[in-house]
């Protein structure tokens, strides 16, 4: 009996299927790295031990944990609820990134005022300086999510509802870029490293940069990869 052969672009198709569905996994697996970077800052601060431990409890859930979350809300592959529609995952997308914003300020202030209590100058590492700049930023970033939601606003209408999208896509990507880098750094402050040992030092850094490769790459793919032939 003959076997029945099957056609190769059937066989093509099955493949890429395939080939998809586990990059879709991989991808997924971004919100365990967020989560158990989160969770390990976290216990080592026991947070509510002293002032400064609320500085990296804070930090660390606005920025590997909420705004990550925010951000790959919109990402076909990364977002636990892709299937749902554009405007719940707006909504979830700016109450996230309302909550990081707020931890974010409140893990400044912290580390802010327990300097002052003792006695010791601010800004003198790169990074207390990136850090400062990063909380600067997501703020604009945040006035700038505002004038996406409500295009209508007076400098917001100045740009087409699709422009305000992408440049505020770019721009998020870039922010969150340098708040992984100041992460990173703060994976080498004295007390993250008389906490850690070598390995959980390294093991955090490589999990920021995926945090930040996963983003640029969820805006490239997004917006970088349509540009029209010839451009």
């Amino acid at each position: 009996m003959k076997e029945q052969m099957i056609p190769s672009e059937a066989v093509v198709a099955v493949l890429d299927k395939n080939a998809g569905d586990q990059r879709s996994f991989l991808l997924k697996m971004v919100h365990i790295v967020a989560v158990g970077l989160s969770l390990l800052v976290i216990w080592l601060a026991q947070p509510g031990s002293s002032l400064f431990s609320w500085h990296p409890t804070l930090m660390a859930l606005g920025f590997s944990f909420l705004m990550i979350e925010a951000i790959l809300m919109f990402s076909p592959q990364s977002s636990l609820i892709a299937s749902a529609p554009r405007a719940t995952k707006v909504k979830l997308h700016w109450i996230l990134q309302t909550s990081a914003v707020v931890t974010a300020v409140g893990g400044f202030a912290a580390i802010y005022y327990n300097k002052n209590i003792h006695n010791k100058l601010h800004f003198q590492s790169w990074h207390g300086c990136l850090g400062l700049c990063t909380v600067i930023l997501i703020c604009l970033q945040s006035l700038q999510g505002v004038g996406v939601l409500y295009s209508k606003l007076p400098l917001a209408s100045m740009m087409k509802p699709k422009q305000l999208k992408q440049l505020h896509a770019m721009c998020g990507s870039l922010v969150y870029l340098v708040a992984c880098i100041t992460l990173c750094l703060g994976f080498y402050s004295n007390w993250f490293v008389k906490n850690t040992n070598i390995y959980v030092q390294g093991g955090s850094v490589m999990s920021a940069i995926c945090l930040g490769s996963i983003v640029i790459g969820q805006v490239y793919t997004e917006y970088g990869l349509k540009r029209r032939p010839g451009t």
